[in-house]
């Protein structure tokens, strides 16, 4: 500090006087400058003096952070601290919205804003040291330890650009800022989770992603919150048991080339849904390829068809244990099916593409209402929907977005089983489940239809999801959730410690890895916000 003081050469009375009229002194900083004798003021004295009244401005702040250092190296002590002022205040704002600003107090002006401030005594000049200060906060103080995120990476790009899907505000440090977390709609085709606890903001923020995009088809799957509709720009309803709502439990055959793999996709497919061991593909499959050969066509009822197989199975019987066991578990599966005419008629063979496909082919959002069935008839329903997406994209390669399925409720359906016993029918199912699942997520991903899982349960997801999807959105989760992700400690803690409508973004496509803070709608604007969709033309299919 002396050596501060020595840098002011000499005041005269003039500049004395002009002090004392604009009040920028009080009687102890005049006395201290007294002694120095009159003669010219240096330079850099006076435009400090005439610029003054600008520069004060300590009185009006409610935070106030002195920083000192020794003069030693002093230029590149300057341009570190004005850096580490300026990430400080980012985020920063008062009531009025108004952005904190750094302001760096150099030389002569320093001095006389700290003895015009009094942090301590007034009318005595301390010297402050760190010891007097302590920054240490109880632990019955109402605030939230800030965690910072670890090897951040974010590349900023423009919001306006097309093809752009906004995702959030950026948080950098725990702060947020006014950049834009922002992806291209085109990767969403690599798969998109979104996990966390319930009521951290997961739907609403998959409504605000799902909206934005264009062009693009978009299929809803909603497995288990009725009226939910209103959350999206929804173009077309189905509801399950409506007339018109089919999906074919084997899609067309149309190209005569691919008909062995129809055939043999979709009976895997069902021996997963049956929860069956997989001899029952080869049976399923010589049943097809026996009316193909005798008919030209499979049955137009499901239940036709899995009655063929159990016939099959009797006249080709297995040793009598296996045998009976077989036909035991066999007839067990499709009790529940063959008692449900509904599902039946939903499933049946057409010899036109559903119109919901047509739909969603058109670049139209499509929901389908699956709120009010069992988790029996969701299995069958999603599943011989994906098959189908799958048999008509056969063939194409693209890099664009040309569709999004998305799951919400997600392990009502893609759960792994409870049970560890390799013999039980569900373990077997889910197991079985999981593998052709996982087949059918890198099908869809060459031919540009991508797959948005929401979910609230992740440690109970297939594991498949977890590992094929290019980007992931991780809200507020469980700590055995959180360890799927990362086996850095901090990391863990700050996916269990997020706030509400705080999520962490992996993006392995651009190897982007940051946090967010997605959009906050309050209730009178959700109203309002339902309200506008429900003004939407909407087409229900009834």
């Amino acid at each position: 500090m002396s050596l501060l003081w020595e840098r002011i050469v000499s005041i005269d009375k003039s500049m004395m006087n002009y002090l004392k009229e604009h009040k920028m002194a009080d009687n102890l900083l005049l006395n201290e400058l007294s002694f120095y004798p009159d003669g010219e003021i240096p330079r850099d004295v006076q435009n400090f003096a005439n610029n003054y009244t600008n520069l004060w401005g300590l009185d009006g702040y409610k935070l106030k952070i002195f920083y000192g250092y020794e003069l030693r190296d002093a230029e590149l002590k300057n341009i570190e601290i004005e850096n580490s002022l300026k990430s400080l205040c980012i985020g920063i704002e008062n009531e009025r919205y108004h952005n904190a600003k750094s302001s760096f107090i150099y030389k002569y002006n320093m001095i006389m804003q700290l003895l015009r401030v009094h942090p301590f005594e007034k009318d005595k000049f301390n010297v402050i040291s760190p010891k007097m200060v302590d920054f240490n906060f109880p632990k019955n103080t109402p605030l939230q330890k800030g965690y910072v995120l670890e090897n951040e990476n974010i590349v900023y790009t423009n919001p306006l650009m097309d093809g752009i899907v906004i995702l959030g505000n950026h948080v950098s440090n725990g702060v947020p800022t006014e950049h834009e977390g922002v992806i291209f709609q085109k990767i969403l085709n690599q798969h998109c989770l979104i996990c966390g606890t319930v009521n951290t903001g997961k739907t609403l923020f998959s409504s605000f992603v799902i909206n934005q995009i264009e062009n693009s088809g978009v299929l809803i799957f909603n497995l288990f919150k009725p009226k939910q509709e209103g959350m999206y720009n929804v173009d077309v309803i189905y509801r399950y048991g409506d007339e018109n709502f089919e999906t074919p439990y084997c899609p067309p055959l149309i190209n005569p080339l691919n008909k062995e793999k129809i055939i043999e996709e979709t009976g895997e497919m069902y021996v997963a849904c049956l929860g069956l061991r997989d001899v029952f593909e080869e049976i399923i499959y010589s049943v097809k390829q026996f009316y193909l050969e005798l008919k030209y066509e499979l049955p137009q009822e499901i239940m036709e068809l899995f009655d063929a197989v159990k016939e099959y199975l009797i006249e080709n019987p297995y040793d009598k244990e296996v045998q009976t066991n077989f036909l035991t578990a066999f007839e067990n599966r499709i009790k529940p099916l063959r008692r449900n005419r509904i599902l039946q008629n939903t499933l049946r063979l057409r010899k036109t593409i559903p119109k919901w496909y047509k739909d969603l082919q058109n670049g139209k959002k499509v929901y389908i209402d699956l709120s009010m069935c069992s988790k029996y008839e969701q299995r069958f329903i999603v599943s011989a929907m994906f098959q189908l997406i799958r048999t008509l994209s056969s063939g194409i390669e693209t890099k664009d977005l040309r569709m999004l399925i998305v799951v919400d409720e997600a392990h009502r359906i893609f759960h792994k089983p409870r049970t560890q016993n390799p013999d039980h029918h569900r373990f077997i199912r889910q197991e079985m489940f999981e593998m052709v699942f996982s087949e059918m997520m890198k099908a869809l991903r060459s031919a540009g239809v991508g797959v948005m899982v929401i979910d609230h349960e992740l440690y109970r997801l297939f594991e498949c999801i977890v590992e094929l999807t290019g980007l992931k959105i991780l809200f507020r989760m469980e700590e055995r959730g959180a360890e799927l992700f990362s086996k850095n400690k901090n990391e863990q803690t700050l996916l269990t410690q997020q706030k509400n409508r705080e999520a962490l973004i992996l993006n392995r496509t651009t190897s982007e890895k940051y946090q967010i803070k997605t959009i906050d709608i309050e209730l009178s604007e959700r109203i309002k916000f339902r309200k506008t969709r429900e003004k939407t033309k909407v087409t229900v299919i009834e």
